[in-house]
């Protein structure tokens, strides 16, 4: 099927009640194609799958509109709407269908994998093929599993394409416990990254098919999250053990050269060293103002934006980060200095602060898409760049957090410096921040490394940090908010649409 037909599928599979196993479609017509005469031949199978990836591509990537909170990115000085997010305000809650809170898009994911699972088995493809398309709708079910129990913790669970009506929120726990089971499902059927082939048995090369390291890397942060955030820490030990698997698939990964490679070969697309997991941005195919760049774009103008000038910065952007912020992260010699910010110390001590405002002018994401026509031309229209879910980087990172809580210092030391030595900085011990726990410096280091990649939120929140690397108001929180739900969204208001068994999270409720 073409593109047209894959997103018909894509709406047939969150709209039906039945599964190819019962109901209404054994019914097979004789001159249409129905789900229930689907999925018989592998071209049948790779057209189902590339409408989950499609169907996660839009709702997760392209149109994630999601508030700054969930972002988690670092500023001194913004505009109203970002502080308003940043300090619980229920105004940036105050309608019940704001498309920064609702979790529909997510289960319209899940209800096309679920659609594949319940049918995959009655084509007449081979066994191994079977298993590689079942190994790809677990890989999606199982990241928007994980990601609804990060943001909202309690969940409803909708098991398979009958699981319909009315439902009730299940406990975080069991979502994350229903993420992670199946994520090891997709391991035990996705091939390895180099065995990756296509229907016409041609090798997969695209960095958006799951395979079985990214399955490893997925299942890493599960673990890592139930770990940190719902009371299993012994399972930290075996976050690092799983995150390995992947890091150490040095055939098909490893880190670039240089943070300035990171910036101009990684983060634009594409790259075959450091990118694990990327979506590719086709503006031609999608809205020029979809979202998987709206971190950075909060903070972007000049240079990048070729239009705007040195002293757009204190009056174009939504956030800003001080000159003293952005040096005291990046000390001198840290080649990230240089790399994610432009001209750093020349635009501060070469340039009027009336100019300036005394900000950093972000550099890390540099290639832009701009209207080339009319009386507009030259205007910024968004970042033109793929949106990177996952570089090796993070993974070193991620599991050099978990060797920390689960005591294995030595080994997380070795992961932190690997990253710190890419980018010539001091190497631990002999930083700056020898002073503080292990845990918190690698904290430090992701954030350092991660800015404006979209991890900062959930590494916060892992870490138990959000007295304070948030705002004054997160540090306000007791622990009777937190219990109810403060770090998490509230429940969008379409939830609620003809179904009685759902209830909004009791934080939230208390603030309307």
């Amino acid at each position: 099927m073409n593109g047209k037909y894959i997103k018909i599928f894509i709406v047939a599979a969150s709209m039906l009640t039945g599964s190819c196993e019962g109901g209404l479609l054994d019914v097979e017509p004789e001159n249409s194609v129905t789900f229930v005469n689907y999925f018989k031949t592998e071209k049948d199978l790779s057209t189902a799958v590339n409408a989950i990836r499609l169907a996660f591509r839009e709702s997760n990537v392209l149109n994630a509109a999601k508030p700054p909170i969930c972002r988690g990115y670092i500023w001194d000085n913004a505009d109203n709407t970002v502080k308003m997010e940043f300090n619980l305000d229920v105004m940036f809650a105050n309608s019940p269908y704001n498309a920064s809170i609702g979790w529909g898009t997510y289960y319209g994911v899940i209800a096309a994998a679920n659609l594949v699972l319940d049918c995959v088995d009655r084509s007449s493809v081979s066994e191994d093929r079977v298993d590689f398309y079942k190994g790809q709708a677990y890989f999606f079910r199982g990241y928007e599993y994980l990601y609804i129990a990060q943001v909202y913790g309690d969940a409803p669970i909708v098991r398979h394409s009958r699981d319909v009506g009315e439902k009730a929120r299940e406990k975080a726990i069991d979502v994350i416990d229903f993420a992670i089971n199946d994520i090891r499902k997709a391991i035990a059927l996705l091939p390895t990254k180099g065995d990756l082939k296509d229907e016409t048995g041609t090798r997969i090369t695209k960095r958006d098919v799951p395979c079985r390291e990214l399955a490893y890397v997925l299942l890493g942060n599960a673990l890592a999250w139930k770990a940190g955030v719902l009371g299993h820490p012994e399972l930290f030990r075996s976050a690092a053990d799983t995150l390995s698997l992947a890091i150490n698939a040095t055939d098909h990964y490893s880190l670039a050269g240089s943070p300035e490679l990171v910036v101009t070969d990684v983060l634009v697309g594409n790259n075959e060293q450091e990118s694990m997991f990327e979506i590719q941005n086709i503006w031609t195919e999608s809205s020029t103002r979809s979202n998987p760049f709206s971190d950075v774009v909060d903070f972007l103008t000049w240079p990048v934006i070729p239009i705007e000038g040195e002293g757009s910065i204190k009056t174009e952007t939504d956030a800003r980060m001080k000159y003293e912020t952005v040096s005291a992260m990046y000390p001198q010699g840290d080649l990230r200095r240089k790399a994610y910010f432009y001209k750093l110390d020349s635009m501060k001590f070469e340039v009027s602060d009336e100019i300036t405002g005394g900000f950093a002018y972000p550099y890390k994401f540099r290639k832009v898409l701009v209207e080339n026509t009319g009386s507009d031309k030259g205007r910024f229209l968004n970042i033109d760049q793929n949106c990177i879910l996952y570089r090796l980087a993070d993974v070193i990172l991620l599991r050099a957090e978990c060797y920390a809580r689960s005591g294995q210092e030595g080994l997380a030391i070795e992961d932190l410096n690997r990253i710190r030595s890419r980018a010539q900085a001091k190497l631990y011990p002999g930083g700056v921040d020898d002073g503080n726990p292990l845990q918190y410096v690698i904290f430090k280091e992701r954030e350092k490394e991660l800015i404006w990649e979209r991890v900062r939120w959930f590494d916060i929140i892992r870490n138990g940090y959000w007295k304070t690397e948030i705002s004054e108001r997160y540090s306000e929180l007791t622990e009777k908010d937190v219990n109810n739900g403060a770090l998490y969204l509230p429940v969008g208001g379409r939830a609620f649409d003809e179904n009685p068994l759902m209830v909004q999270n009791r934080y939230w409720l208390s603030r309307y």
